[in-house]
């Protein structure tokens, strides 16, 4: 889970010297600014979503020079300091504007997703509820609470405040993708989906919502419509792995299965420790006719997971397609020591009955 740290504190410093109050989301890339702002706060904001970090610090510096007092001022070098990757510079600004101005929440906020981006999770939490004491309506801070109490095995508290951020934010992309995998996780798949396709109303260019959307409806069976999300979210981000994943898994069982496998092989070159990536490669294979080389992959995926037994279920199939009737007896008697379900421990038990030495 990505710790929300940056964009929005850009956001905030681009609206403190107008005192309204900040937004949950950024504007979007096609906006075109064609003047700049008399404020600095401003001026840095907007250099800031141009990418010219160096310069927005150097507009804000110059006007501390001029008034060194001035605690959204301090707060924007923060951000800007952090935008080049200066974090520690960030959070002496941040305190510089707290001595100022005690109790600022966006430079405690900083200091807060700085504290949980380098797992400082305890220092985090007690500045994020210091926060929300303050401003019980600050969306980031209940996200990134929530994203602690998951953490933390807190799961009731964590979702509760991940919900929270999502009623006080509620076209927040990012919010409804975390949100939506949450739900997924309780089983709460209708609310999942509504979340999932909500976000791709908001904004269809966003690869993680197209993907989460992909893996739920992998869940309901809808393969095709997986497919399509998953190409979706590919096109958008070529180098998503997760994704890919997806998309080969929906391919396989789409019919275009000798494109999930030439996908699966390029997958395990990037991710060589991923038992997944081999365990959907075997299938793959194994669906191609090609039982030895699915067996290979399914051995390698178990290696890599051993007590996965979906893995070893494909193993025991794959075994008995290739003939090799004694192995995948032997096999399938091992998925009770598992502690396979019956379910598991009878799709292995007519998968090797199946065999036929030769076949």
């Amino acid at each position: 889970m990505r710790v929300r740290t940056l964009v929005p504190l850009v956001v905030l410093a681009s609206t403190l010297a107008c005192g309204k109050p900040p937004p949950t989301t950024t504007p979007s890339d096609d906006e075109s600014i064609t003047t700049t702002p008399a404020d600095p706060v401003e001026h840095a904001a907007q250099l800031m979503h141009q990418g010219n970090n160096a310069e927005a610090l150097k507009v804000v510096e110059d006007a501390l020079a001029a008034d060194p007092e001035n605690h959204e001022l301090w707060f924007s070098k923060g951000v800007a300091l952090q935008a080049t990757g200066d974090d520690a510079g960030a959070v002496a600004a941040w305190d510089k504007a707290l001595q100022i101005q005690p109790g600022f929440v966006p430079a405690l906020h900083g200091q807060a997703a700085v504290d949980l981006a380098a797992g400082r999770v305890d220092d985090a939490e007690v500045k994020l509820r210091k926060i929300l004491d303050s401003d019980a309506d600050f969306a980031d801070a209940h996200y990134n609470l929530g994203v602690i109490m998951l953490g933390k095995g807190k799961t009731d508290e964590g979702i509760a405040a991940i919900e929270n951020a999502h009623r006080l934010a509620p076209e927040d992309v990012e919010i409804m993708v975390q949100l939506s995998g949450l739900y997924s996780t309780l089983g709460k798949r209708d609310e999942a989906l509504a979340l999932t396709k909500k976000a791709i109303e908001l904004d269809p260019r966003n690869a993680k919502a197209q993907a989460a959307h992909g893996w739920l409806l992998a869940q309901t069976g809808d393969h095709a419509g997986a497919a399509a999300a998953f190409e979706t979210a590919v096109s958008i981000d070529p180098e998503d792995a997760e994704a890919r994943l997806g998309l080969a898994r929906a391919w396989t069982r789409t019919g275009k299965v000798a494109e999930a496998e030439a996908e699966l092989a390029k997958l395990a070159e990037q991710l060589p420790d991923a038992a997944q990536v081999y365990e959907e490669w075997g299938s793959a294979l194994a669906k191609l006719g090609k039982f030895d080389d699915a067996v290979a992959k399914l051995d390698k995926a178990i290696e890599l997971q051993p007590q996965s037994v979906s893995a070893h279920v494909r193993r025991v199939a794959a075994l008995s397609q290739a003939g090799r009737c004694a192995e995948a007896k032997t096999a399938a008697k091992g998925i009770a020591k598992l502690g396979a379900d019956a379910g598991a421990r009878d799709a292995a038990a007519k998968a090797a009955a199946a065999c036929k030495k030769g076949g």
